[in-house]
């Protein structure tokens, strides 16, 4: 029997790693043998208690909709792809974030300004010259501490009608 992984043991390098390892395991099923998609409407809880940057938010999210070792997404945009829905969960639904002061902290301004950066650096929009211009603005608007990766991500899900409901304890 196969040990499953602690993800929250790993580095954000070996978290990358194993967010591409449990996609690659979900590609390589068949129709017949992936996992059904939840109804509309179904209710999912994310414990921030392990969260402190993206890896960690996007293994604790796939852990939350897909259970242990679970997938929702390895990057901005795969995380954008699941939330439309055939990753586990079928939107319209209801993310509940448990202490999400914690994601806030590992998920702040600093965290945003280093992801458009790296993209910046990447030259990595799809979208062109628009796509720059948004980071750019997004990046300044970061360093200032006007925005932050959590309230992105949230913007990101509800775009795809996927309701984020904040409760503390």
């Amino acid at each position: 029997m196969k040990e499953e992984v602690v993800w929250w043991n790993l580095t954000p390098a070996e978290r990358t790693v194993y967010l591409r390892e449990n996609h690659r395991r979900l590609a390589q099923l068949d129709a017949t043998q992936r996992p059904a998609n939840d109804p509309r409407g179904s209710v999912y809880h994310l414990d921030s208690t392990h969260i402190t940057d993206f890896t960690s938010f996007l293994c604790a999210l796939g852990e939350a909709i897909n259970g242990l070792g679970g997938y929702f997404g390895s990057s901005m945009r795969a995380l954008d792809d699941c939330a439309v829905g055939g990753f586990g969960a079928t939107p319209p639904f209801t993310l509940i974030v448990h202490q999400p002061a914690l994601c806030y902290e590992g998920l702040d301004s600093n965290a945003l300004a280093a992801w458009c950066e790296e993209l910046i650096a990447r030259q990595y929009p799809d979208d062109g010259e628009e796509g720059l211009v948004w980071l750019r603005t997004t990046l300044g608007d970061a360093r200032k501490g006007q925005a932050n990766l959590f309230d992105e991500l949230i913007h990101l899900l509800e775009r795809h009608r996927i309701t984020v409901e904040l409760a503390n304890g």
